[in-house]
This record gives structure tokens, sequence and C-alpha cells, in this order.
């Protein structure tokens, strides 16, 4: 009677606790991966294709100095071949770079070299030399997120503060200039709080996305004409959105960034039709953050570039770089961290000549303080696949299965088993828990498995019941431990009746 006692209060109130779905992953593979340094702190924001390689942009500083715009031009190997500085006494940074058709490239970013923060483009020559440069904004803060070229110019976005009866707020706005800098028009958009973050060009005009905040904040689309006068706009999402990057698919639209959680932010994506409507919006992540600061799109779906607290195993609680690749109907394939255990994050991704170039940033094993530009070259490929099979779902006591069930429900201790394909690529899996009785140290292994069978007797305290159930982790590391594939199980727990501690590690 006391065993079906305890199953009861397992059951009670379990499907009130929202399901994280396991998945494998699979995932891209470096063919190098090189850090920059700068003038010491730096980031990469942007990358573009160039005859000799590539052409990064960002800021860098020394430690007790304001950022300058960085510009780093590198070999197809992502060996440096020059660099250089550009701005003034104050802040200065670059955030998009295009190639132009004379072979040179504009420049785009922030400056404090005239005001309290201006849109900043620049034009150079393919060996860095400076042909002119433009300023745009008022007194206040302008903040410029994006560029692209149209028929005989460009078009900037991001926000203006403006200065109305006593308060300030921020208003998406767009620049449009000609090919020489020179400012065709400018117009705001949208009521309350606004902010532009991308944009993309359509047949007849363009579709802007960005953030619009009164009360809750949105993720927002608004279509304009080539004129820049606005034909509709609309919001998405689910009242908590921070970001809102946008890429064309045909005559669809997919915008994502990060959305709040109940506890954290989640990585979101949102497929939009050409008349703005909402085909379907998906969520993405873990137990910890996530974040999302570009998106783009892959052959048969769309890549989304960011961090994750939650899949950086390895026993760093730093952020690490994080790439997902999704289906075109919203279903994650697979996802992958990447970065070192002191911290990174990927702030762009580009398809350049059939590669895919990572741009971002990471901390330094040496001095985790201390951050410097990075830059990853990957291509498709097929990782191994791992997948936990046991527990089921089912109902298990003292580690014997009793009966199917719609959940995992566990009456003292259990057996964990991974599958792993391809065993003669991973170097090890880790077991990790995350649970009332275990969070403090969901980033430490339970077990480390050098060798199949992959498994683990979980047979330490837990009561994981009700709203409050546990998740099991298992993660394969592969490639020398440059990558993880992960999988994921819910559990319901009982298990006052804890073994005596043994070792948790098998070593080779």
């Amino acid at each position: 009677m006391g065993f079906i006692c305890i199953i009861a209060i397992l059951i009670a109130g379990m499907y009130f606790y929202p399901h994280l779905t396991s998945s494998t992953d699979q995932s891209y593979n470096d063919e190098w991966r090189k850090v920059y340094h700068g003038k010491g702190i730096s980031i990469l924001f942007d990358i573009a294709g160039s005859s000799e390689g590539y052409l990064a942009v960002g800021a860098t500083k020394e430690t007790s100095e304001e950022w300058d715009g960085w510009l780093l031009k590198i070999d197809k190997n992502g060996n440096k071949l020059w660099e250089k500085f550009y701005g003034g006494e104050e802040e200065d940074l670059f955030s998009r770079v295009l190639q132009t058709d004379d072979d040179g490239y504009i420049l785009a970013g922030y400056t404090r070299q005239r005001n309290n923060g201006d849109f900043w483009l620049l034009k150079i020559d393919k060996n860095g030399n400076k042909l002119w440069e433009k300023f745009y904004g008022g007194e206040e803060e302008d903040l410029l997120w994006d560029l692209i070229k149209v028929d005989g110019g460009y078009i900037a976005v991001g926000y203006k503060t403006l200065h109305i009866s006593g308060e300030y707020i921020t208003k998406a706005w767009l620049i449009k200039m000609d090919e020489n800098g020179n400012e065709v028009w400018n117009k705001t958009y949208g009521n309350g709080e606004t902010v532009a973050q991308a944009i993309v060009e359509t047949e007849d005009g363009c579709v802007v996305s960005g953030i619009v905040s009164e009360n809750f904040s949105y993720a927002w689309l608004i279509k304009i004409d080539k004129e820049g006068n606005e034909v509709w706009n609309k919001t998405y999402g689910w009242g908590m959105e921070y970001s809102a990057y946008l890429i064309r698919d045909g005559r669809y639209f997919v915008i994502g960034g990060e959305t709040e959680t109940a506890m954290w932010g989640d990585a979101y994506l949102i497929k939009i039709d050409e008349n703005g409507n909402e085909i379907w919006k998906r969520r993405y992540g873990g137990y910890d953050q996530e974040t999302i600061w570009d998106i783009s799109k892959d052959k048969d779906g769309y890549l989304l570039a960011g961090f994750t607290y939650t899949f950086n195993m390895g026993g760093s609680q730093a952020a690490n770089g994080w790439l997902i690749k999704v289906a075109k109907n919203g279903e994650e394939i697979w996802n992958k961290s990447f970065g070192e255990s002191a911290g990174s994050e990927l702030w762009r991704i580009k398809e350049i000549n059939g590669k895919y170039l990572l741009v971002g940033d990471t901390s330094l094993q040496t001095d985790p303080l201390t951050d410097v530009g990075m830059i990853i070259n990957c291509r498709d490929y097929q990782p191994p696949n791992i997948k936990i099979t046991r527990p089921t779902k089912a109902v298990y006591i003292f580690d014997r299965k009793i009966f199917p069930s719609s959940v995992t429900i566990i009456l003292g201790g259990i057996t964990i088993v991974a599958n792993i394909s391809n065993l003669d690529a991973i170097d090890k899996v880790e077991f990790y828990l995350c649970g009332p009785f275990h969070y403090d140290n969901f980033y430490e292994p339970q077990a480390t498995i050098y060798y199949p069978p992959y498994m683990w007797k979980w047979e330490s305290f837990a009561i994981g019941a009700g709203s409050r159930p546990y998740i099991v982790t298992a993660a394969a590391y592969y490639g020398n431990a440059g990558a993880v594939a992960v999988d994921k199980i819910e559990v319901y727990i009982i298990n006052p009746f804890p073994a005596p501690a043994s070792s948790a590690s098998l070593h080779k």
C-alpha cells in the first residue's frame, strides 16, 4: 500500500510541468577555428568574402581605452593578413560590412565622435584605405543595427532617440542613402518604444523586423514601399520578446531571437507569409538561458547562431557559442555548442563560397576576463547520434520496469543507458542531473564513461515530483571534446534510500 501511495504522489501534478522533448544533436564540423586579439580586448560582429579570403569587422581596445572600429583581413585558412583601426577618442565600432561593386567595402556601425551616438558609414578600398565617411543622427543616441544594399544605394536600420514631452524614447529608424552615402530619406516608425534590428529587400520595397514595447514587448514586422512608406505592420510572439532578426525564404519571412520563459530566455523562430500572417512559431532551448543573435537560410532549413548556458557541458558555468539547425517546419534537427570553458558567443553566421563562417568572441583560457575575436569556418558534417534508451516512459521500482506510462516515474535507484552511433568518434560520455537536490551543481557530471557500454547507476537521494521533475542529460563528446551531442529526458523520481557513494568515473 505504501508503494502505491508513493506512485500516486509522483503521478499527481506531473502534468502541470511543461515537458522537455529529448533530441539528438547533429552538427557542423570545424575546418578551422581561430582567435584574434586586435589591441587586446576584441569582438567580431560580421564578415564578408574577398578575393584573398575574408574581411571581418568589430571593435577592439586596450584595457583602459575606449573601443575602436576594427577591420581584420584574413586568408582562406584564417591566417591574419593585416588589420586596421578607425575612430577617435570616443567609442566606435563596426557591426556590418558589405562588399561593393568596385571591389571595395562599406563598413557600418556606431560612433560617439560627434554626439551621444550616431550611425556611421565608412567606404574603404580593398586595402582598407578610407575613401569617405558619413555620420547620421542627432544629439541623442542613435544606433545602427543592420545595413543592406538596394538599387542605387543602401538602407540602414536601427533606432533614433527622441526627446518628447520631457521623456526620452526610442523609435525604429530607417535611412536611405545613395551609393556615395548621401541621405535620400529618413523615417521613424511605430507607436510606443520601437527598435528596428534587421531588414530584407522585396520586389516592391523592404520588410523590417524589430521590437515594439507597449506594456509588453513583441517581435514586430513592418512592410514598406521603395519610398519608405509603411504598407502594414504586425506583432508576433508571446509578449516577452527581446530581439527579432530576419531572413527571407522565397515568399516567406522568418524572424527569430530571444523570448523570455518562466525562468530564463529561450531562442525562438516564427515563420510568416508574404502578407504578414503567422504560419508557425517555435521555441528552442533547455533549463537555462539561450539567446540568438543571427539567422541564416540553409539548403534544407534554417541556422540560428547565438549563445547557450544549457548546452555548455564540461564543467563550465559560462556561456558557449551556440548553433542550431531547424527544418523548414521549425522542428529542431540538431544543436551544437562552441568555445572554451571560459565562455564564447556567436554574433553572425554567413555562407560564403559554400562554407559557413561563424563570427563572435571567446574568453581566453589564461584570462577569462579578456574577450578576443573568434572566427570558425565549418562545413556540413554528420556526427554521432546519442539517445537515452533507458529509462523509457514507464513506471520503475528499484530499477525494474513495472508497466508503461505516459511519463517516466521512478521509485528507488535507476540505471541510465545511452546508445550512440559511430562509437569510434566518441571521446567520452558524461551524465548530468538538474533537479531539486542537484540544481546548484548541474554543471558537474555525475558520471564520466570513456568506453561502452555507456550506462550509469543513479542511486543518490532524489525527490522530483509534481511540478519539479529531474532532467537527466547524456552528453557525448567527440572530435577531441571539441563538440558535444546531447540527449535529455525528464523523470519523476523518489529515492529516499541512497546507496553508499562510489566512483563516478570510468577511465581508459
